[in-house]
């Protein structure tokens, strides 16, 4: 009855042992899959930077594009007011 026992109690260790080694396993494999995760998180920032960075350049041109319009249309429109302005004199 004793050694019944003694092996229950052994085999309950034994049960134990592999689900403890097997939590240790998926423990192992999670902090990798983490790692990886992050390697992936930091690239991505560093996208994400340069994108906004690349943004800004184009946003920096397109307003200096429209101010240039803007001011040859007001020269343009200058002009064209002068020359009405000259022409109905005459």
């Amino acid at each position: 009855m004793d050694s019944d026992k003694l092996e229950m109690v052994q085999n309950k260790v034994d049960d134990v042992k592999i689900i403890m080694k097997d939590n240790i396993d998926k423990a192992l494999e999670n902090t990798a899959n983490m790692e990886v995760v992050m390697e992936k998180a930091e690239d991505l920032q560093q996208t994400a930077e340069q994108f906004e960075k690349h943004v800004n350049k184009i946003r920096c041109s397109k307003k200096k594009d429209v101010c240039l319009c803007v001011g040859v249309l007001s020269a343009l429109a200058f002009l064209i007011t002068i020359i009405i302005v000259y022409s109905n004199r005459n």
